[in-house]
């Protein structure tokens, strides 16, 4: 019988799954085309969540993420968005991405920006897998302070999800 953890994280690797399969029926044409005035390529969306995974395994490792929330707020910005979009398995509507998230330019071809979405997923997986066999089961994170390490997978499940729908989408134009 699997353990909670490894029950999660195989849960995280099926959404990463159901990402790629989404992103793979986005046709070349489509690729690098934004579909409106301010709304991201469908490259630009698997590099924005390969970036998320990036700065969680950087938040994990108490490295700097490029940006912090002042201390006495990050409870607050806990509660009020990061639990909020786990217990809705959704994120708020017209939710921006801070700088740090964005997408860089230029565009990176197909095959460059899957594989490096890959890369930065096995690697959160791997570091919250370390501090989960330590004992570890929370850590400071610079902008939700102190998290639990499930919690925080669980959003970036929920991410992954939310680009996924987005990419489905434009698959279908």
């Amino acid at each position: 019988m699997a353990t909670q953890p490894e029950a999660l994280l195989r849960e995280a690797r099926q959404a990463l799954e159901d990402f790629v399969r989404a992103a793979d029926r986005v046709g070349a044409e489509q690729w690098d085309r934004s579909p409106g005035e301010g709304k991201w390529s469908p490259s630009q969306i698997v590099e924005h969540v390969q970036i998320g995974f990036d700065i969680g395994t950087k938040s994990i490792d108490g490295r700097p993420i490029g940006m912090r929330v002042p201390r006495l707020f990050r409870p607050l910005v806990r509660r009020f968005f990061l639990l909020p979009t786990i217990k809705k398995n959704r994120f708020p509507m017209k939710s921006k991405a801070p700088a740090v998230f964005q997408p860089t330019a230029p565009l990176r071809g197909r095959d460059e920006v899957m594989h490096s979405l890959r890369a930065s997923v096995e690697t959160l997986l791997q570091r919250v897998t370390e501090k989960l066999e330590r004992g570890e089961f929370t850590f400071e994170s610079p902008v939700f302070g102190r998290t639990s390490c499930e919690d925080y997978i669980r959003f970036q499940i929920v991410h992954v999800r939310h680009h996924q729908e987005q990419l489905v989408s434009l698959a279908r134009r």
